[in-house]
This record gives structure tokens, C-alpha cells and sequence, in this order.
């Protein structure tokens, strides 16, 4: 899997959504978020993480550190799809087998 990071744009409408319930759905205009290039799929996983961390009721916050989670997230799925490992099945060897090559590039 090839994963890309893309952003929220601001939406107007929907055929199917008042302004209002699309406010409460939509993502933040410029959130960031990792989506397969062959097929084009949001990584659900991952938008779920990067939600639960980053949204509250008053929007969001720390873009930067926003950022910096998607792209170590985007290495993360890399490294999945090169040594064919499904994400919610690692264990510690695979994390540490992670680290040390992450370490090696720097």
C-alpha cells in the first residue's frame, strides 16, 4: 500500500446533510489524513486516531504536532505494507524491528 497525505477542504453543502449536521461531520478545513493511492481509501484507522487526538469541540489544534503524527504514521503504514503485517496484529518485535530501522535512516 502506497499512502498519501491529504487535507480537509472546507464543503458548502451536501445533497444529503443540513449546514448544520455537516458541521458536526465534517473534518476541520486543512486536517491532514493518510489515504491508499491505489485505491483511495481514507486509512480509517489512522483518521480515527488522528480525530480522537486532535479534534475537540472547539476545533482543532497543534497542527503542528498534527503534521508530525501523519507523516510518523505515514512511515508507520510503509513499513506495514513492506513486511505485509496487518497494523491491529504486531507485536513488540515488530515495533522494535520498527524503531531500529527508523533509527538507521536518521
Amino acid at each position: 500500500m502506497n499512502t498519501i497525505v491529504r487535507s480537509a477542504v472546507h464543503l458548502d453543502s451536501h445533497p444529503a446533510l443540513s449546514l448544520d449536521e455537516l458541521g458536526q461531520c465534517a473534518l476541520p478545513e486543512g486536517f491532514l489524513f493518510l489515504v491508499d493511492d491505489q485505491t483511495g481509501r481514507v486509512v480509517e484507522p489512522v483518521l480515527l486516531y488522528l480525530a480522537d487526538r486532535f479534534i475537540s469541540r472547539k476545533g482543532y489544534s497543534q497542527l503542528n504536532t498534527l503534521r508530525a503524527a501523519v507523516y510518523i504514521l505515514k512511515d508507520w503504514w510503509a513499513f506495514l505494507a513492506e513486511f505485509a503485517k496487518i497494523w491491529n496484529e504486531v507485536n513488540t518485535d515488530d515495533l522494535r524491528f520498527y524503531r531500529d530501522a527508523m533509527l538507521q535512516t536518521v
